[in-house]
């Protein structure tokens, strides 16, 4: 995060207690937090649906089986 945050690309994507919130989730899956908006986007989108995935049960599995 501290890395991010002095990351002249990054730094402009933490403005806001959301963004720093899908930084920190990002982060928890990730090495480096992705250069560019549509990337950012793209990891969070990521991040998000595997973890509603992991959780199972009938969200879970409708979401994993379009997927595969």
């Amino acid at each position: 995060m501290v890395e991010a945050s002095k990351d002249e690309q990054t730094a402009r994507l933490m403005s806001s207690p959301l963004q720093v919130t899908i930084m920190a989730s990002l982060l928890e899956r990730l090495a480096r937090v992705p250069q560019t908006r549509h990337a950012l986007f793209d990891a969070y989108f990521d991040t998000i649906y595997s973890r509603e995935v992991g959780k199972g049960g009938r969200i879970g599995y409708r979401l994993e089986t379009p997927r595969s």
